[in-house]
């Protein structure tokens, strides 16, 4: 399978872009209390776009896995993904922490609980009470160390399905002895995060599931319209009913499987909209805002406290507006100015890494 050809899949672009933009509308209720109430509480299942995000993340990171070579050998497949990885994830991330460290207190924000751990991506195992949505990152690069070394140091096969959904095992389980434990009893959304949405081995289920369906990619992608049809419907079905069973904050036993149904949806709907086709002039927007949703979910944080302290007498739905436009501009801006200019850069190194490879054969 080609990766450069999923990257430019109308199906996936548009399923960041509903990801990003959930993310965005939760984060616009904190940003703007004057939103009505009912609205507010309807952006309050935006948190389920990481959830979305994660299944993406796991069947692209997956595929990248999966083409490389198996002739290239142990240390060069490691090599060559890490490349690829920490040049599309590192330099934003960094310039983002330094604004946080260096910038924000200026404006009377300092950085709430800093420690070391933000440096190699292990704050979500620590007290987060500042760049929090940094959380989700950490698991994904945990996952980046993890995953291809299990594939290549350990040899696990593509195909061998059981493997990848051991991880899914392992989170389930981990959910239900902290819910046997008593501490998912009470509504306490700091005990909810630090718990278990934030812990790398309690929140696997979103990751595994886009594994799982890189190691099926043969068995249906070419299913049929109709059989994609149903997928979308049992998928939104799925969503709708355990969203509506959970509500919006989930505690108690829901955190046990919930997480997993999520999986479970999302990866339904991925494989409903893969071969999707859109207009060339609905797909634009789409297709940018998804390529620049990196920077919107890392900076957007920023603007909640800007707007909090911003006493903009307009109707709060120009503020959204606003809210919007101004995360779009500076991620457009961080898109092109930094993550692209390091993606130009990777690709100059992993061709001279393939022409060293070459050489020394």
């Amino acid at each position: 399978m080609n990766v450069n050809s999923l990257k430019r899949n109308q199906g996936l672009d548009l399923l960041r872009f509903f990801a990003i933009l959930m993310v965005l509308l939760l984060h616009s209720s904190q940003a703007i209390p004057e939103i009505p109430q009912s609205i507010s509480r309807l952006f309050s299942y935006g948190w389920i776009g990481v959830d979305l995000f994660f299944v993406l993340s796991g069947f692209l990171i997956a595929n990248q896995v999966f083409s490389l070579n198996s002739t290239m050998g142990v240390i060069q497949g490691l090599k060559t993904f890490w490349i690829k990885r920490w040049f599309r994830t590192f330099p934003l991330y960094f310039l983002v922490l330094f604004v946080y460290l260096f910038i924000k207190p200026y404006f009377g924000f300092p950085f709430n609980d800093w420690n070391y751990s933000f440096l190699v991506f292990f704050q979500n195992y620590f007290n987060l009470n500042d760049f929090v949505q940094s959380w989700s990152l950490c698991i994904e690069e945990q996952f980046y160390i993890l995953f291809p070394i299990v594939f290549f140091v350990f040899g696990v096969k593509s195909n061998n399905l059981k493997i990848w959904c051991l991880p899914v095992l392992m989170s389930v389980i981990a959910r239900f002895f902290i819910w046997k434990s008593g501490a998912m009893n009470s509504a306490n959304e700091i005990v909810l995060s630090s718990l278990v949405r934030f812990p790398f081995h309690t929140h696997l289920d979103g990751i595994s599931a886009g594994v799982l369906l890189a190691a099926s990619f043969k068995s249906w992608e070419k299913i049929s319209t109709g059989s994609r049809k149903v997928l979308a419907i049992l998928g939104l079905s799925l969503l709708f009913v355990s969203l509506g069973i959970s509500g919006p904050d989930i505690y108690g036993f829901n955190i046990v499987f919930l997480y997993s149904i999520l999986a479970l949806a999302f990866s339904f709907l991925l494989i409903s909209t893969y071969s999707i086709r859109i207009p060339d002039f609905i797909f634009m927007p789409i297709h940018k805002i998804a390529l620049w949703s990196y920077g919107l979910y890392l900076w957007n944080n920023l603007f909640i406290r800007v707007f909090l302290k911003w006493d903009l007498s307009i109707h709060w739905l120009l503020k959204l507006i606003i809210f919007f436009i101004l995360n779009l501009i500076i991620s457009a801006i961080t898109y092109y100015g930094v993550e692209k200019v390091f993606l130009i850069y990777r690709d100059k190194v992993l061709a001279r890494l393939a022409f060293e490879k070459k050489a020394s054969n």
